[in-house]
């Protein structure tokens, strides 16, 4: 650990360099970039994102490291932390898929668009999560509710990063934040959880490619009745055992999370 930038004494200023960051990159002109690679807009477009943010993600986590801040621990916890798992999956629209109410056009371009999911995943969970998320529990210190505050503190963070998509998506775009906030929660309560950022990665990473293979490389429609009701039972069982895992969450695991070894690991926990 050699924190360059003498950050860690400082969370508050490493949470502001980070969502500074954060948006000079998502600012940077990715069709431009994607240009390099194709003529075709939809494949410029994606191919610009994935190469923009795999160098933020780079970046991120060598600061992370440089930090100090622990996230590639085991885990035997994982499996519990794997129910959460069925919100990304049920953002693909299986229904309308099945019945025939929206398609998938351009499948050759799954591949693109999974590279690019996976990599704008890694760019912001290292930032909000293997970051943001570390920091936050620094500056809240040993207070009685500093892993919850700093479970919102992430999540709202993440979803007010979106506002930078009112420009284009308009008065949709405060939607976009609201259930960002509530991923970016339940991307931390994963890390929190288990001491590790891929579970995170993999899951924001599912989230956006079952979001966006029907709106980005098909057609249709998306959202039915029983699309809703399902979504609304999902999200409350998955709320329910978030609140769960925060509650039973060790206190153990944020000391590994912030590279803290001045509290003692019991030899029955080292795999937290």
């Amino acid at each position: 650990m050699r924190d360059t930038f003498r950050l860690r004494n400082a969370p508050v200023y490493g949470i502001i360099l980070v969502i500074l960051f954060s948006l000079g990159i998502v600012f940077l002109p990715a069709d431009i970039v994607g240009k390099v690679f194709s003529s075709d807009e939809l494949i410029s477009r994606l191919s610009g994102i994935t190469a923009i943010r795999l160098i933020g993600a780079a970046f991120l986590i060598f600061l992370s490291a440089d930090v100090g801040f622990g996230l590639f621990r085991f885990s035997r916890k994982l499996p519990f932390a794997l129910p959460l798992f069925a919100v990304a999956v049920n953002n693909l629209p299986i229904i309308a898929l099945a019945t025939g109410a929206a398609e998938v056009t351009r499948a050759q371009l799954i591949p693109l668009l999974l590279a690019e999911c996976m990599a704008v995943a890694m760019f912001e969970e290292f930032a909000f999560r293997g970051l943001v998320f570390p920091f936050a529990l620094k500056a809240f210190g040993s207070r009685r509710h500093a892993p919850f505050m700093a479970v919102i503190t992430s999540g709202c963070l993440f979803g007010l990063l979106h506002l930078v998509n009112i420009p284009s998506a308009g008065a949709a775009a405060l939607l976009q934040v609201g259930y960002s906030a509530l991923i970016g929660a339940a991307c931390a309560v994963i890390v929190l959880y288990t001491a590790n950022i891929i579970p995170a990665v993999l899951f924001h990473g599912i989230y956006n490619f079952c979001g966006y293979l029907v709106p980005e490389l098909g057609a249709g429609t998306l959202w039915d009745a029983p699309t809703v009701a399902v979504t609304a039972v999902i999200a409350v069982a998955a709320a329910v055992w978030a609140v769960f895992l925060l509650k039973t969450c060790a206190p153990i695991n944020v000391s590994l999370i912030l590279g803290d070894d001045s509290l003692p690991v019991p030899s029955d926990r080292r795999d937290s």
